[in-house]
């Protein structure tokens, strides 16, 4: 299926040029720096206005009366990890959360390759289902996007424990990895998350809700499924029930946040309704164009 339309593939491709000189938002988490000795540089380019004036290379300057800019060899070769859920409960919602989730993953995808970091996405449940292995730069940005089309939700449920498990026994470079998915399996969720923070992976959450799921508009005889396992329960449901439970989701999101927040994991919550432009100013610090 079609997952952007053409002013979102734009937009997605203005932001993949425009991360070339910084990348904020859930990216922010930089890799290792390099000390400024001599060989300790790459990506050079031309000076603009914002950069940091501390790289500049003044001894280009001085032959050629060129503002020249350099970023460390180490910033250079960042890897950033997009982790997305691909699960059965995340077929709910109008558009569904996975269309949300695969949004975000592709602002984040693009924001990496402009950036020139190597990207990896990774399609999960619970195991990697499907993976684009690392690549750096702007001219894979529709293959990702093709990848991304490609991905479907449904099978098992989450179990990002074992799956950030596979990810480290793996023993490639850590670097940011950003976590998307509903977080409906709490215990394994939070192991996942704490497995990624323990092995140097700088892991954030994106918290994807649907409103429907938020704030359900149903009275009377019903059929409650969880949206994971897929096990049923009758139930009867009045304004009463309903308005417990519209609580019991808040504060279950209200856990999720406030785990990240006491273990320093940046933590960004996005419901199916959430406008596009907010969704990539949120994601990445910067708006999109247009």
């Amino acid at each position: 299926m079609t997952l952007l339309e053409a002013d979102d593939r734009k937009q997605i491709q203005w932001l993949a040029q425009a991360s070339r000189w910084a990348v904020g938002g859930l990216l922010a988490n930089a890799g290792p720096v390099a000390s400024a000795g001599r060989g300790d540089w790459s990506d050079e380019r031309d000076y603009t206005p914002g950069d940091d004036y501390r790289r500049i290379d003044w001894n280009v300057c001085a032959r050629h009366d060129e503002l020249v800019w350099r970023r460390p060899a180490a910033d250079a070769d960042r890897r950033v990890y997009v982790l997305l859920d691909c699960s059965r409960s995340m077929t709910t919602g109008n558009p569904s959360k996975f269309d949300v989730a695969r949004r975000i993953a592709a602002v984040l995808g693009a924001a990496a390759l402009g950036h020139l970091d190597e990207l990896t996405l990774l399609a999960f449940a619970d195991r990697i289902v499907a993976e684009f292995p690392p690549v750096r730069g702007r001219s894979h940005w529709l293959k990702m996007i093709r990848f991304l089309e490609s991905l479907a939700p449904g099978g098992a449920p989450t179990d990002l424990a074992h799956v950030a498990e596979c990810l480290v026994r793996r023993r490639q470079r850590p670097g940011p990895a950003v976590v998307i998915g509903d977080f409906l399996s709490p215990e394994s969720d939070r192991r996942g998350l704490e497995i990624l923070r323990y092995h140097g992976y700088a892991p954030s959450g994106v918290h994807v809700c649907a409103r429907g799921d938020a704030e359900p508009d149903v009275l009377g005889d019903v059929e409650l499924v969880d949206a994971e396992s897929g096990q049923a329960w009758a139930a009867v449901l009045g304004r009463r029930e309903l308005a417990r439970y519209r609580l019991a989701f808040e504060e279950f999101c209200d856990s999720v946040r406030s785990f990240c927040r006491r273990r320093g994991i940046a933590y960004l919550r996005v419901r199916d309704d959430t406008s596009w432009r907010r969704v990539v100013f949120e994601v990445t610090g910067k708006g999109a164009e247009g």
